[in-house]
């Protein structure tokens, strides 16, 4: 096979990859949006610093910035249950905690490792 047809053929086979992979990511990136209501999540662009002026403070702060930007959404289940708690929404009983740990202190003690 000549080398030129070979990098051209080589060259369209990434091409289609690229488009599709690209594709994916904007229906992915749509049918999030979708199912978050359409909410739009704006996410900051930062200067990263050069190479030859990194350290490690410096890049811990911009790692730290531009992950402040980002929508946290926040939320738990306790063991076997469906119910969905939100700091704020659902009020934390002390009982529950103690509950599952009873529960796994009686489950360690009967079964043999």
């Amino acid at each position: 096979m000549d080398y030129d047809l070979f990098t051209e053929l080589l060259k369209k086979q990434a091409d289609i990859i690229i488009a599709k992979a690209l594709e994916n990511a904007m229906r992915y990136v749509h049918d999030l949006l979708v199912k978050e209501g359409q909410n739009v999540f704006e996410i900051g662009n930062i200067r990263w610093v050069s190479c030859k002026d990194f350290t490690v403070p410096i890049g811990a702060r911009q790692i730290e910035e531009y992950i402040s930007v980002f929508p946290v959404e926040v939320y738990f289940f306790f063991e076997s249950n469906k119910l969905m708690h939100r700091p704020g929404h659902s009020r934390f009983k002390e009982k529950w905690l103690k509950d599952i740990i009873e529960s796994k202190i009686l489950l360690m003690q009967e079964v043999d490792f």
